[in-house]
């Protein structure tokens, strides 16, 4: 099991010390299917407030709080088998009470999903404390019922009520048996808050059709059902390899929300009203091609990771209400502009500005890529150490004051001018780390070496040295927003019209560093903060 997130409140995700006791209820204590059977969550649910307003317990219920509950599946594929989902009617601050499936989830939901997973995971702990056995937990890519609801069940998968293909391969599936780990991974690599998350369920069917029916443990493929039942009673082999919780899932895209009419005004185009995923499906504008790396990992873009500035999240408040002005004003300037142009196709041609959500909104202090995902754990864990160390050393030698100043609006990067970013100057102290964490990247290993076994670091040495041919410093800025459409001409002269702008002052002293990205496997603390000495 995956050790529980420590940002997060315990407030809805403690159990009881004691023993949970899973007693499976007869079928008669589950409601009355109503006339949609897939309205039998939403049935039980109803079963579970009207028992805890009349003070009973309710057999079908394993464990509630007042905001989740934990209740029996109904027909359990497995000695234990439960649904964690989020109650009925409760007033608690939250934004899930009316989430119905995977695709109901934006970024905004990252918190709460978070606090529900560490829930689920005290509760398989206490089973599993409790007795030999071993639970998973996970979210069928194409659920039978509503609403949301997180499957707790044990790895034996030994059943009389697993009687077709189907009920194998939707708990042994990676990928259509999704994992609470790739759902915070996806959320946390949103591009945009207007975002939802996809579930591609055509690929998620044909994963249910066309995957053999395999024994987890040894792999041996079965003829039927019942083949498989044998086999899985029996089998003792011991898998040689412990699959990773900590990946993303292909079965996971993006679509985006329509926005409203006033999220519409000074965009390039409006989005078609009917949902589009980014996975290079024919959508309303042509088909969006995938570059190689997207089709091999769901979306290039969410597999960086980098040490990201920890600062007054105001900050970025400020930032975020900066773009989102200049954005409106560069409209309105630009409307006035081709209302006296005669050419309506240069009229449509015209250049916008594009802001970036605010939960998108960063500043990338030293980038790793997908580096520290392809590590070894021992590099990683000397990689996080020897930057704790360096840290902590900077801190000490003298007084250090690291902190950051806004400059202006500008185009990024340069010669290519495609990002609206805020640029900033960086104290002293705060550079002079940096390039010590480039000399880290860089190093030599001490002692003995031999020819394929030199650095300390090898990919993260290749990343850095490619980065440095671009970049021979680093350039602290946050990006704002995307330039979209428009000519050559017209790109020089909104970087002429951001340059004569005069903006409100902005400074910060910065906190510490954090991770940014999905996170690696190796379970050890990413957080380096500072001492400031003003």
């Amino acid at each position: 099991m995956m050790g529980n997130n420590n940002n997060i409140s315990t407030e809805f995700t403690k159990v009881p010390s004691n023993r949970l006791v899973y007693t499976q209820p007869s079928k008669s204590s589950y409601p009355k299917r109503s006339s949609n059977w897939r309205n039998g969550l939403y049935d039980i649910l109803d079963l579970v407030e009207e028992s805890n307003q009349q003070g009973e317990d309710n057999p079908i219920t394993l464990f509630q709080n007042e905001k989740y509950v934990c209740i029996y599946d109904m027909y359990p594929k497995a000695k234990y088998h439960m649904l964690l989902m989020r109650r009925k009617n409760i007033e608690h601050i939250g934004q899930m009470n009316n989430i119905h499936t995977l695709n109901d989830l934006h970024p905004l939901h990252l918190d709460e999903m978070k606090e529900f997973h560490t829930l689920a995971r005290n509760i398989a702990t206490n089973l599993e404390s409790y007795d030999q056995t071993t639970m998973k937990l996970g979210y069928h890519a194409v659920p039978s019922f509503e609403p949301l609801h997180l499957h707790l069940i044990s790895t034996d998968l030994n059943s009389k009520c697993i009687t077709k293909k189907k009920h194998v391969i939707s708990f042994t599936s990676p990928l259509f048996f999704v994992d609470p780990i790739s759902v915070e991974m996806h959320l946390e690599s949103a591009f945009a808050d207007s975002c939802l998350l996809s579930v591609r369920k055509e690929r998620a069917t044909c994963v249910l059709d066309e995957t053999p029916m395999a024994c987890t443990r040894c792999k041996r493929q079965a003829v039927s059902v019942p083949d498989w039942k044998r086999h899985n009673e029996v089998c003792d082999v011991i898998p040689m390899e412990k699959e990773t919780d900590q990946k993303l899932n292909s079965l996971l895209g993006w679509k985006r929300q329509p926005l409203s009419e006033e999220e519409n005004r000074g965009t390039k185009r409006s989005l078609s009203t009917t949902v589009s995923t980014f996975d290079g499906v024919q959508t309303k504008y042509g088909k969006r091609l995938r570059k190689v790396e997207d089709k091999e990992t769901n979306n290039a873009r969410v597999r960086n990771t980098y040490l990201k500035i920890d600062m007054d999240e105001s900050i970025f408040d400020q930032l975020h209400n900066m773009v989102n002005r200049v954005a409106r004003e560069w409209t309105e300037e630009n409307n006035t502009r081709h209302q006296q142009s005669k050419s309506k196709k240069q009229a449509k041609k015209q250049l916008t500005i594009s802001p970036r959500s605010r939960h998108s909104l960063h500043m990338t202090y030293f980038f790793m890529g997908r580096v520290l995902n392809d590590m070894p754990s021992e590099e990683v864990q000397r990689w996080n150490s020897l930057v704790r160390s360096c840290v902590l050393e900077h801190n000490k030698s003298t007084p250090r004051l690291y902190s950051l100043r806004f400059k202006n609006l500008i185009l990024f990067p340069p010669n290519r001018n495609y990002l609206v970013v805020a640029e900033f100057e960086a104290s002293s102290d705060l550079v002079d780390l940096y390039d010590q964490f480039c000399s880290l990247a860089l190093a030599e290993k001490s002692g003995d070496k031999t020819d394929d076994d030199v650095y300390e670091f090898p990919l993260l040495r290749d990343l850095t040295l490619k980065q440095q041919q671009y970049d021979s410093k680093w350039i602290p800025h946050v990006t704002l927003g995307n330039v979209q459409g428009g000519s050559g001409e017209d790109v020089a002269r909104l970087g002429e019209w951001l340059s004569n702008k005069t903006y409100q002052e902005i400074s910060t002293n910065v906190l510490g560093l954090s991770l940014g990205g999905p996170m690696p496997e190796v379970d050890i603390n990413w957080k380096f903060p500072f001492i400031n000495s003003k």
